[in-house]
Order: structure tokens, then C-alpha cells, then sequence
């Protein structure tokens, strides 16, 4: 993979050029130093032409290539240092001192300039004495538009297909049947046909009859507008239509209204990420009539736009059709008396395309180049540098798929124009599968094309690699990172988090062999997505306070092992989107993050699960449903909060084993919703607007914890009724200046609790109210007069205890005192 990477010099050398004639102006004082080493530039340009062409047949060469490699990019560092120095010196509020500064670092800049223009003088030289000759470059930069690059169209003259026939009468019978799904996929790695198949099903007589006034083809790529989308679609199904003067409203509106009176099939071909469906999906609403045929790298946004969506994946071409296309595009003119193919060619092309993989656009590309060589030895020439050392690898042929495969692509970039090379230097996202087979990096390929890619923002490897190359290998600006049958055995968020412009991370599959996940303070500053699926071996994942600030998506998915998430994830605060959690987790407890959607339907799919906490405003949305079924071992619930919480819905059957339920502080909840919480023995609410016993309180209550809520008299008859209470703690929460509790009330009641009553004046207990009470606390009642007469009828209690009442009531109920004959009977009597 080096290889390709010292194919990508000439632009190197090309971007020094241009940097030294962009900034000519800027080089005052160090003219001399500056000119000569823009001559030599230019100079270096010219030679590299022929020994690019050189650089397979001679170790010299390569290693004149490599010396260069590394002239350029010192002499940029030098420039680029040069520069910036300037601006800082003259940003400077003093001239003298800016003067002076910008002089010593013109000395400075002439001084390092020599040895650069030495080196490149030998480099010449050594070029030279190999036989490199200087080539006269007169070639225009040519602008290339990337979406005119990769747009498709329904119609083409392609007449090499094979292995078609099939996959297209099973994608029709996809599209023409009425109670199938609307959306129909062809997903599969870049090369194996996609958008050839498509437009084969397009075109087929089938769909033409089944969508005789309904057919639109888009391509939408990676860069597009959402309205030019719209207008394809428009235009293609109603060409009558000005779509150029129409507003998106305008579009959506009359697309809607087309796809709702006919038939349609519409064509979304090369679509790359769940968010570009999203942005132009609102034109396909559920209902019956229109298809999709949508084709992409990525099978999940095919199953993002449709949950039902058919999937079909194109397979790589078996030998005999690999043969059948190698020759139908190398050898364009059949056998016949006049012309024949040599057998000692077909030897060769045969050999050949085992090194293609079965991938179409490999055997297309290398049918291609073989097609306008015609001599035997140029075939030869072809046949042993797809068996260089370009491509390395060691073990058996299926190991060595990916790098077969590469071996052909890299011939076809030696042959490609100048521009097209440079785009590819500038690629902003790159896939690498290997079809499940293996492939072993070698040193050279830890500094291959990969890291090189000065632009590169995502990337995708779908290949075995056991050990990921160092931080500083990767392209500097990567924003997005997928790994999937890596097998890794050791944790990759060390080298991961020190990639401060990652946005997005994927560990799918077998990317991650390990047990033990750490994400250290301060790591992934700017990540916003994290999806963990199918790690089998993970069982421990911690996250350090500080870690990830800004993320705010988490997947986790198949994780069989992972038994409960870290405490840390309490300190992310944006977090807003939590979608699959391992299904064996037994405890989850998020705070600080704002979920806008429910979370119940992703929780209640985990079967283990037996205690939640939502805390803080971990989520932000309204309505929150339990459904039927749901959390089945579920014992222990908690909310705590949730500002915007509203509506709460409980469908019969769920949570059929919850214990414990606590509410704090969700203000907007006015309903708990009791009627299917049938085992809730435990309950605490506070600092909150909920109408509690307006509605049915669960018989089988043994605690309930009030705090905050505006009791009455009336309340309190509710309350003494439930026949299985046996705590009960009123915290500021009773408003009336009367409490009874009568005869036969609170029947199993042991342990009450009275704190800061501030309105209650006046309590009375009558005989037979509280027979087991055992305990007794009553805190910063100012007005209570007085301990009621009753409760002197109560001798099961053993324990009274005041804290900051008045002095009068320790006097009064001290041995001698007023009312002491209430509590004579009482073991232990404190105040504090």
C-alpha cells in the first residue's frame, strides 16, 4: 500500500509549487534563496514523470522516489513555519520589533533553504545517473467536479454484463409485488455492481409496464442538495413540469401529490448515510403505490429508511463469469479465421483475474488495460506487477484477497490522468472491506495509502488487523472511524481518543476481542456518536469524568457480556439519543444526559433489566409509555429531575415486578398512573404537582414517602386504610392545622415520620388507630400544641424522638410533667 501512497508524490510536489508562487510576495528580503529553490522545484517536477514510469523495474528508483517524499516535506514545514512566524512578527504592536524579528527569521529561512536545494540537486543527479529522463510538463489543472464525477444515469451503453440475469428477475418480482415492502435495497462494498444492477432492473421490461407513466432515476452521492433532488425526481415523473422555478414546498407538495394518484418506482442510487435519507424522505409518505429502489456501501440506511426494507446483496462473480467478462472486454473482437487469440494470452488472462476476487470493477479495470496492450510481453509485463512486491502479504490465496484485488486497482491508478490522481489524494471517505476474509498489515502498510489521504474524514475497515498503527498514522482531520472483524486484542480507545477531530465511532462484529474498555479524561473531545455492536468478550467498559463532553448518541447493541454501564456516562450532559443496550444489563442509571425520545421502548427490551434511574435531565421529553409486557424483572424504578416530564403511561402487564418507585422533583407529572402497577410495595414522591390520592393507591403499599405535597385531613383517611403500611415519612407535606387518625386506621403501620409541618396545629389519635407502632419521630413542628391523649393506648411503641421542637415540650412530657402520662408507657423519650 506504500506504493500508492509515493504515487500520490507528484502532488505533493505540485501543492510546494503552487504554495511558492502563491506566496511570492510574502518572501521579501530572501528573493535569492526563494527563487532558486522554486527553480529546483519546477525542475524536480519534470523528472518525476519518467521516473514514476521507472519506479517498478528499479529498487533505486523507488528509493530516489522516497528521498524526494521527504525533501517535500521538509521544505513545506519550512515555508509554512516561515510564514506563520511572519504574521505572528507582524501582528506585533511594535515596527522596530517586528522588523527585527522578521529579519532573524529571514536568516533562519535562507540558512534551511540551502540544504533543501543540495538535496534536490542530488536527488537529480541520482535520477539522472539511472537513466530518469526530464520531461517537459505542459499540462493544464484540470477542475474536476466531484458530483459530475460520480453522477450516474438510467441509460448507458454498457454491454459487458454477466452474471446479471438472475439477481435482476429477483429484484423485479421485489418491485412489482403490491404487499411487499417499499423499500428494496442493493447494498454491497464499492465495485460489485450496484449501480449497473439498478439500472438493468430500471429498464426492464417488467417495470416499464408495471410504471408505464412512473419512473425516476436520482443519483444522490455524497454531496447533494436536497432540492436538485426533489427536481430530478419531479422532472422525471412529470416532464411537463418547470421544476427549475419551483420552491422545495412547492416540490414536495406536488411529488406527494403524484406519488399518491399513480404508480411510481423512483431510483435513489449511491446514497451514503442515514441523514441524507432523512433529508429527503418527507416526499415518501406511508401509502401504497410508489417503490424505492435505493443502492448504497451501507446496509443501514437501507434498513434506516425502511425497517421492513428488502435487502439484496450482489454476489462477487464466480470464475467462469470473471472469465467470461475478462474476455468479453480484453478481447473485443470474437475468434474468426482472420484473427485469433493467443492460447498463451488466455494462460495469462485467466491467471489474472484470480487476483480480481470475483469483483466486477476490478476485472472491468484490468480488462480495460489488457484490451489496448497487444503484444504477448506487454500481457506478461501486466501479469508479473500484479505479482510484485506492491502488494504484499503473506499465507494462503483467501488471506490474500483484498490485496489482490488492490494489486489490479493500483495498475489502473498508474494509468490514470493526473487530475483523477490528485482527487484521489483528496478522498474525504474510504471503504475497505475484505468479504470476511483475512488480511495481515505489514509495516509498509501501516504508512500506506490509507494514512496518506490528506483529506480523508471517514473510514471504514472491514478487514483483520489485530493491532491498530499508532494515532500519528491516521489522517489528521478523521472525523468518522468504522471497524468491523478486526479482532483486536487489545483496547483501542488509547490510540482512538488521541484522533481529537473524531466525531463518529463504530466497533461492529469482531473489531474488539478484548474484555476491558477505558475512556480516560479529557479523551474524544469532539465526539458526538459511539455504536458498539456484537463485541462478544466485552464485559467492562469505564468512562472517566470529562471524557466524551459533547457526545450525544450511544448504540450499544449484542453485547452479551456487558453487564451494566459506567458511572461516568452521569457526566455527559448532551447526551440525547440512546438507541441499543446490551440485553443482559441488570442495572442502568443515566443523569446529565437530554434524551428527547422515550427511552422505555429501547429499555424494555432488556429482559434482565431490574433497576432503572433516570436522573437529572437525562431526559427532556413529555411522554414516557411502559408497554404491555415490558421489563419483566424490572423491581426497582426511579426518576428524578425530569422538568418536562408530563404523561406517563403504564399499559397492563408491565413491570410486573416493580417494588420500589421514586419521584423527585418531576413538577410536571401530575398522574401516576397506579391501575396496572400491581406489586409496588414501596413508594416515594416528592417536590412535585402529582394528584397521588385523587387516584387508587396499590393495596399492597408497606412505605410510601411524601415530601412537598399539600395533604389534607381527608388525605390522611386515605392513607390510614391501607392495610399494609408500615412506614409512612410526611416531609413538609400536610396543610392542615387537624390530623386524626381514627379507629382501626393503620393497621400495620410500625415506623411514622413527621418533619416540618409547619401549618399543623392539633393531632388526635383514637383508641385502636396504630396498634403496632414502634416508632415515632416528629421534626420542627412550631404549632403543634400537643401529643393527643390516644397515644397513650398505643403500647407497642418503644421509641419517641423530638428534633428542634420548643424547650416547653421536653418539660411538659419529662417524668413530673404536664402531659407525662402519655408517655410513661415509651421505653425511650429524646429530644435533640
Amino acid at each position: 500500500m506504500a506504493e500508492l501512497a509515493v504515487a500520490l508524490l507528484p502532488f505533493a510536489v505540485e501543492r510546494l509549487s503552487n504554495l511558492l508562487v502563491r506566496e511570492t510576495e510574502r518572501f521579501q528580503g530572501v528573493e535569492e534563496q526563494f527563487e532558486g529553490l522554486k527553480n529546483d522545484v519546477e525542475t524536480l517536477r519534470c523528472f518525476l514523470k519518467d521516473a514514476e514510469a521507472k519506479k517498478h523495474s528499479s529498487e533505486m528508483v523507488r528509493k530516489v522516489i522516497k528521498d524526494i517524499k521527504e525533501i517535500v516535506f521538509d521544505a513545506e514545514d519550512i515555508i509554512e513555519t516561515f510564514l506563520l512566524k511572519k504574521e505572528l512578527g507582524e501582528s506585533s504592536s511594535s515596527s522596530v520589533k517586528r522588523f527585527a524579528y522578521v529579519t532573524v527569521k529571514r536568516m533562519g529561512l535562507g540558512f534551511d533553504m540551502k540544504p533543501i536545494s543540495k538535496r534536490i540537486s542530488k536527488v537529480i543527479l541520482d535520477m539522472q545517473n539511472l537513466g530518469v529522463q526530464k520531461v517537459i510538463i505542459n499540462e493544464e489543472s484540470l477542475p474536476v467536479k466531484e458530483r459530475e464525477l460520480r453522477q450516474t444515469f438510467p441509460t448507458s451503453d454498457e454491454d459487458h454484463l454477466v452474471g446479471l440475469e438472475r439477481s435482476v428477475e429477483r429484484l423485479v418480482g421485489y418491485l412489482v409485488e403490491e404487499d411487499s415492502s417499499q423499500v428494496v435495497s442493493i447494498t454491497g462494498m464499492g465495485g460489485l455492481g450496484k449501480t449497473t444492477l439498478a439500472r438493468q432492473v430500471y429498464n426492464h421490461e417488467t417495470i416499464k409496464s408495471h410504471f408505464p407513466k412512473g419512473l425516476a432515476w436520482v443519483c444522490v452521492s455524497q454531496q447533494f442538495e436536497r432540492k436538485c433532488v426533489w427536481q430530478t425526481i419531479l422532472r422525471d415523473l412529470r416532464p411537463e413540469c418547470d421544476v427549475s422555478k419551483m420552491m422545495e414546498g412547492e416540490l414536495l407538495k406536488e411529488i406527494v401529490r403524484v406519488l399518491e394518484t399513480q404508480k411510481a418506482l423512483i431510483v435513489i442510487d449511491d446514497i451514503w448515510r442515514e441523514g441524507d435519507w432523512d433529508l429527503i424522505k418527507h416526499v415518501f409518505l406511508p401509502k401504497k403505490g410508489w417503490k424505492v429502489l435505493l443502492t448504497s456501501r451501507n446496509e443501514e440506511v437501507a434498513l434506516h429508511a425502511d425497517k421492513q426494507c428488502v435487502t439484496f446483496k450482489p454476489e462477487c462473480l464466480t470464475f467462469e463469469e470473471s472469465w467470461d467478462l475478462l474476455q468479453r472486454i480484453a478481447f473485443p473482437i470474437k475468434e474468426t479465421a482472420e484473427f485469433k487469440i493467443e492460447e498463451d494470452m488466455k494462460e495469462i488472462g485467466m491467471e489474472i483475474i484470480k487476483h480480481c476476487g470475483g469483483l466486477p470493477l476490478a476485472i472491468k479495470v484490468l480488462g480495460a488495460l489488457l484490451g489496448k496492450k497487444y503484444a504477448l510481453h506487454e500481457w506478461k509485463r501486466i501479469r508479473e506487477n500484479i505479482k510484485a512486491p506492491t502488494v504484499r502479504g503473506s499465507g494462503s490465496d483467501d488471506r490474500n484477497f483484498n490485496l489482490k484485488v488492490y494489486g489490479v486497482l493500483n495498475l489502473s491508478f498508474e494509468e490514470l490522468p493526473a487530475y483523477l490522481k490528485h482527487k484521489l489524494s483528496h478522498l474525504e471517505s474510504l471503504t475497505i472491506y475484505n468479504d470476511n476474509k483475512f488480511y495481515t498489515p505489514t509495516n509498509d502498510d501501516e504508512e500506506g495509502f490509507v494514512w496518506d489521504f490528506v483529506n480523508l474524514k471517514e473510514l471504514k475497515l472491514e478487514i483483520y488487523m489485530p493491532k491498530l498503527p499508532d494515532a500519528q498514522r491516521f489522517p489528521s482531520h478523521l472525523t468518522t472511524i468504522s471497524l468491523k472483524q478486526s479482532r483486536l486484542k487489545k483496547d483501542p480507545m488509547p490510540i482512538l481518543e488521541k484522533l481529537i477531530h473524531l466525531k463518529e465511532i463504530c466497533l461492529g462484529g469482531t473489531s474488539f476481542c478484548g474484555r476491558r474498555m477505558a475512556c480516560s479524561r479529557d479523551g474524544f473531545p469532539q465526539l458526538q456518536k459511539l455504536e458498539f455492536w456484537g463485541l462478544e468478550e466485552w464485559e467492562e467498559w469505564i468512562v472517566e469524568q470529562g471524557s466524551m463532553p459533547l457526545l450525544h448518541t450511544l448504540e450499544i447493541k449484542n453485547c452479551r457480556k456487558l453487564k451494566e454501564l459506567p458511572d461516568g456516562l452521569r457526566f455527559i450532559t448532551n447526551l440525547e439519543d440512546l438507541r441499543y443496550l446490551p440485553s443482559h444489563l441488570t442495572t442502568i442509571c443515566l443523569s446529565g444526559c437530554h434524551l428527547t425520545e422515550d427511552p422505555m421502548p429501547i429499555l424494555e427490551k432488556l429482559l434482565q433489566l431490574k433497576e432503572i434511574s433516570l436522573l437529572g435531565p437525562s431526559f427532556s421529553g413529555r411522554r414516557m409509555v411502559c408497554s404491555r409486557d415490558g421489563f419483566p424483572q424490572l423491581q426497582k424504578l426511579k426518576f428524578y429531575g425530569l422538568k418536562e416530564w408530563e404523561e406517563w403511561i403504564v399499559e397492563e402487564g408491565s413491570m410486573p415486578l416493580l417494588y420500589t418507585l421514586d419521584i423527585w422533583s418531576c413538577r410536571e407529572l401530575k398522574e401516576i398512573p397506579f391501575r396496572f402497577i400491581t406489586s409496588l410495595h414501596d413508594l416515594a414522591v416528592g417536590q412535585s404537582s402529582i394528584r397521588l390520592l385523587e387516584t387508587c393507591l396499590p393495596s399492597f403499599l408497606t412505605t410510601i414517602s411524601l415530601i412537598d405535597f399539600r395533604l389534607t385531613e381527608d388525605h390522611m383517611m386515605i392513607l390510614e386504610k391501607l392495610l399494609h403500611l408500615k412506614d409512612v415519612k410526611l416531609n413538609r407535606c400536610f396543610c392542615g392545622g387537624r390530623m386524626v387518625c381514627s379507629r382501626g386506621g393503620f393497621p400495620q403501620l410500625q415506623n411514622l415520620e413527621f418533619k416540618r409541618l409547619e401549618e399543623w396545629e392539633e393531632w388526635i389519635v383514637e383508641e385502636g388507630s396504630m396498634p403496632l407502632l414502634h416508632t415515632l419521630e416528629i421534626w420542627d413542628c412550631p404549632k403543634l400544641k400537643e401529643l393527643p391523649d390516644g397515644l397513650r393506648f398505643i403500647i407497642s411503641l418503644k421509641s419517641l424522638t423530638f428534633y428542634y421542637m420548643a424547650k416547653g415540650w421536653e418539660k411538659r412530657l419529662s417524668e413530673g410533667g404536664k402531659d407525662y402520662y402519655k408517655v410513661q408507657h415509651i421505653p425511650t423519650v429524646e429530644f435533640i
